[in-house]
């Protein structure tokens, strides 16, 4: 399975569709969030952001809450049916499009704003391909929403528009 994804992302690379690298086996494991875990718990960093140097998605919350926020708990409760959607003929689970949306948008953004109180939002359309035949499935702009204060993300999505 490695083989083939490393043997697209080849061909695509030397065609130059501008493919984002799909996760490998390698990739980054994300930290649990249990109900009690502190919401400031680092669930995965993302690295190499311009201006930044680094973001981090964190448990968030608040804790216990049926409406957190902000952070991973936020993205869980209102976003994990939008991620699903977006993985389908992908052979990614959700998580898997959402960490690739994160750290690609927040790599090289297309768009980069200011959002309100403290907040910037970043952006960037990203090619969604099927990991076994190599066809796009789709193109889809998401957006990253992330506190200047503590660099802690506060919710990934995808969207119609840019930031």
């Amino acid at each position: 399975m490695r083989r083939v994804r490393v043997l697209l992302v080849s061909i695509l690379l030397a065609v130059g569709v501008g493919v984002v690298q799909p996760p490998s086996a390698s990739a980054a494991v994300w930290g649990a969030c249990g109900v009690v875990t502190s919401t400031s718990k680092i669930v995965r960093t993302y690295g190499g952001v311009p201006g930044i140097r680094r973001v981090y998605l964190k448990c968030g919350g608040p804790k216990y809450s049926d409406e957190p926020s902000w952070g991973y708990r936020h993205v869980l409760r209102y976003h994990i049916h939008d991620f699903e959607a977006m993985s389908v003929g992908t052979y990614q689970n959700w998580r898997d499009v959402a960490d690739l949306a994160m750290a690609t948008t927040l790599a090289d953004p297309t768009v980069r704003r200011p959002a309100v109180d403290g907040k910037r939002c970043f952006s960037r359309a990203l090619k969604l391909y099927d990991l076994h035949t190599g066809r796009l499935v789709r193109t889809q702009i998401f957006r990253v929403v992330f506190r200047t204060s503590d660099a802690a993300i506060i919710t990934v999505y995808p969207s119609s528009r840019h930031c």
